[in-house]
C-alpha cells in the first residue's frame, strides 16, 4: 500500500539536487513511471507518494528526510510511510 505525503516537501530542495546530480524533471519522472506532466504537478503542490519520495531519496542520495520535510515534527509523522 502506497501513503500519499499530505505535508508538502521541499521542491526547491529537490529541484536543487537533481540538477546537482546532472539530471532533468524529465528523467526522474521517466525513472518514477509517471509522465513528465505528471511529476510536473506534483512538483508543483509538493506532494508525492511514499514510493515515490523512497525512489527519489535513493536516486538524488538523498538519505536525510529534513532534506525534504525540513521540520522534526514532519520528520516523524513521514518516516512510518517510508
Amino acid at each position: 500500500m502506497f501513503v500519499e505525503a499530505m505535508e508538502m516537501i521541499r521542491t526547491d530542495l529537490l529541484r536543487q539536487r537533481i540538477t546537482e546530480h546532472g539530471l532533468t524533471q524529465a528523467h526522474v519522472a521517466q525513472r518514477l513511471g509517471m509522465t513528465t506532466r505528471t511529476f510536473y504537478k506534483r512538483m508543483k503542490a509538493g506532494v508525492f507518494r511514499s514510493d515515490e519520495l523512497e525512489e527519489m531519496m535513493a536516486m538524488l542520495g538523498i538519505e536525510d528526510l529534513r532534506m525534504l520535510f525540513g521540520s522534526e515534527a514532519n520528520i516523524r509523522k513521514h518516516a512510518a510511510d517510508l
